[in-house]
């Protein structure tokens, strides 16, 4: 993939909009939704950025997202850890966030078909699934489940769990839509599974993706086993860097 697939994380890059032909209907001013999309909602409390901003741990991940907006040189960042429960969708989830805060177009994806977790720490309007938009190329990313009292944070949940899964998620379609998609999004997170539940899936990810967070939980993982992670997928993509995850 060349340099020209995915631009660099910026705030200042030229928003969709009617302005850039190139984009789809997804881009459109977000300004005719934001009222409504502000009401108020009750979010789970370990969406820390959002329901405790003060606290040392939203501190923390805005400091990460600040972090990663310097260091990344595409849109899209995947996200992976070497185990379940390695508190990988906590991060990414919490990441987002902030980078919608940071008033940056944001898209979280869940490609964790074995064992989604986004849809239970953001509340999220009706729209399609990833397993949805790939299986039907011709969907409208206008239609992405905007997540409730955060207008520029959008979600795709994995959807329903297929014996197809891991086909799916390794072949040109997915890549594809991700190119679709960073036409219309400033910033994309993608929450891979573990790799001890798809094996093969993260590496494929990051290989497109380019860009590449490990999460490493306390108390869980070796220095040799996050080492051999880091060279594993770095092999594919660049590793921005490992975050030791304290949830």
């Amino acid at each position: 993939m060349s340099s020209n697939d995915q631009s660099s994380l910026s705030a200042n890059e030229p928003k969709a909009g009617k302005d850039n032909p190139a984009v789809e209907s997804a881009a459109v001013n977000d300004s005719h939704e934001q009222a409504a999309d502000m009401e108020r909602v009750r979010f789970d409390k370990k969406l820390v950025v959002i329901d405790s901003p003060d606290s040392k741990k939203a501190r923390a991940l805005t400091q990460l997202r600040m972090r990663l907006a310097i260091a990344a040189q595409k849109k899209a960042i995947c996200f992976a850890s070497e185990r379940s429960g390695d508190g990988k969708t906590y991060l990414a989830c919490n990441v987002a966030a902030s980078f919608a805060q940071a008033e940056q177009r944001t898209l979280i994806v869940d490609t964790n078909f074995l064992s989604p977790g986004i849809e239970q720490l953001l509340p999220l309007k009706k729209g399609f699934t990833l397993i949805e938009a790939l299986e039907q190329p011709e969907l409208d990313l206008a239609q992405v489940p905007r997540a409730k009292g955060l207008p520029r944070l959008f979600a795709l949940p994995a959807g329903k769990h297929s014996a197809k899964a891991n086909d799916i998620l390794v072949n040109a379609d997915l890549e594809a839509f991700f190119h679709r998609a960073m036409k219309v999004f400033d910033v994309i997170i993608i929450d891979t599974p573990a790799l001890d539940q798809m094996n093969t899936v993260p590496d494929a990810i990051a290989k497109f993706c380019q860009q590449v967070l490990l999460v490493v939980a306390k108390n869980r993982a070796t220095p040799a086993a996050t080492d051999s992670l880091k060279r594993r997928l770095g092999a594919h993509a660049v590793v921005l860097g490992a975050v030791l995850s304290q949830r």
